[in-house]
């Protein structure tokens, strides 16, 4: 789903910037703080961040996340997902450093 990693990373990008934790994005998505976030609750939070995401790859990203199939995300979720997809992005920059590396060295040679 590239589009749920472009999603992280703006919010990965958005939580640096503002010197915040994972916990404290879900906390502000959370809008009625019933410590799970809803469907609905993402909808919201993703429009207040002008995050051009249409409302059925959002129900699929939901669906992604929410482990249990619960029909809600958890911190704890929210957190192995957004874990998982941000370790797996930097696994990729990591082997593509190392292939643009390789190329270089082939070339010299």
């Amino acid at each position: 789903m590239r589009k749920k990693k472009e999603i992280f990373d703006k919010l990965s990008n958005a939580l640096k910037a503002g010197n915040q934790t994972i916990e404290h994005l879900f906390k502000a998505i959370d809008s009625d703080r019933s410590g799970k976030v809803h469907l609905q609750e993402l909808v919201r939070a993703c429009e207040q961040m002008n995050l051009n995401v249409g409302e059925m790859q959002l129900e699929q990203i939901f669906e992604s996340i929410d482990f249990d199939g619960d029909g809600s995300i958890t911190l704890p979720e929210l957190v192995a997902d957004f874990n998982h997809v941000t370790h797996n992005s930097l696994v990729k920059l990591v082997r593509d450093n190392e292939d643009a590396n390789r190329e270089r060295i082939e070339d010299r040679d």
